[in-house]
């Protein structure tokens, strides 16, 4: 239904009711975003057809990778943060 042409991750389907409404409502985009794993940060699905859905982001330079670590406790932010660094250096 929600998921065209792309590979959704399980955990879209949770999503799927708020971002159809919001496709349908065309006003505005959503995506949603999660950290897949350690310092790994993909994008689980997105009303904007050109979204790279499923593809590591920068945890530095992606304004979704960005608001989703606002909510991370210190101690969360200090591991991904860990992980990710020895990959991007």
């Amino acid at each position: 239904m929600f998921a065209e042409a792309h590979v959704a991750y399980p955990e879209s389907a949770e999503f799927e009711p708020f971002l159809y409404s919001v496709r349908t409502g065309r006003m505005f985009h959503a995506s949603i975003g999660m950290f897949v794993k350690r310092g790994h940060f993909a994008c689980l699905d997105s009303t904007r057809k050109q979204a790279k859905v499923g593809v590591r982001r920068s945890l530095v330079f992606d304004d979704l990778a960005l608001a989703a670590q606002i909510a991370c406790s210190s101690s969360e932010l200090a591991g991904h943060l860990k992980h990710y660094l020895p990959i991007e250096t």
